[in-house]
């Protein structure tokens, strides 16, 4: 398949590429941890709900550390909270949620943690936020595809068949806080993971691909740290998610299955 040969022609040049540039990404590695801030996800972030009349939508947001809040400064102003509300006001439901995300997680730490959840509840609406760590990681096309259909495979077991968004992994070479060549190589990974998690999604009738609108990454919307969106990024991005998942086919009773 094109899209498969692509992946891997990626796949094949930063690798060797990133061998090459060893010493130096090091170095900005080092740099990085030395000067950008270290910042904490706000309290809070777990779980609520949002009140409302009708039949409640029960929601997951799943992923790494901007779904567990990081860069926002208040647990209402992140990811979990904002889009909760945004759902409830688009759709007049009640919505509750819950949030399973950390700090550094990729997508293999996210299906471990999601083995460990006891009695999960049953989910309408799954929304996944990952790809950030994986691209840091040099994880290969193919180990993330199959690590993200573990992960679709995960959730239609044990939360009951929801419907899922998989939201885009936003193109890093337009985090400011990163510098060539580690700008470039994190751009071509993270694009990479992005169009699997794309073609997986057309794979999967009750699925949806959301793709970052590169109109969020703007510095103004990320973070102190130029890596993680702030809480204007955060509210910019739940509206986006939001809007996409709004017009699907979510079940409006308890019970009912997704349709594609």
């Amino acid at each position: 398949m094109p899209a498969a040969r692509g992946f891997h022609v990626i796949d094949r040049l930063s690798y060797p590429l990133a061998l090459v540039l060893l010493p130096l990404l090091v170095l900005q590695g080092r740099g990085l941890r030395r000067r950008v801030p270290k910042l904490r996800p706000p309290p809070g972030v777990a779980h609520g709900r949002v009140p409302g009349t009708g039949s409640e939508l029960r929601l997951g947001i799943f992923g790494e550390s901007p779904a567990a809040g990081i860069g926002a400064s208040t647990a209402q102003a992140s990811l979990g909270p904002r889009l909760a509300c945004s759902l409830a006001s688009r759709l007049g439901r009640p919505v509750a949620w819950q949030v399973l995300a950390g700090d550094g997680w990729n997508a293999r730490r996210l299906l471990q943690a999601m083995r460990t959840v006891e009695a999960p509840p049953r989910l309408d609406l799954a929304v996944i936020a990952l790809g950030v760590n994986d691209a840091s990681r040099l994880r290969t096309a193919r180990a993330w595809r199959h690590d993200l259909q573990a992960l679709m495979e995960e959730l239609g077991q044990r939360w009951g068949q929801p419907l899922v968004v998989l939201v885009g992994v936003p193109p890093m070479d337009r985090f400011p806080v990163l510098s060539q060549p580690l700008r470039w190589l994190m751009g071509a990974r993270s694009r990479m993971l992005d169009q699997v998690l794309s073609s997986l999604a057309a794979s999967h009738a009750a699925s949806r691909w959301v793709p970052v609108d590169v109109g969020l990454l703007v510095p103004e919307l990320f973070a102190a740290d130029g890596f993680h969106p702030g809480d204007a990024g955060h509210r910019a991005w739940a509206e986006q998610i939001a809007g996409e998942a709004a017009v699907l086919s979510i079940p409006a009773a308890a019970g009912h299955r997704p349709r594609g």
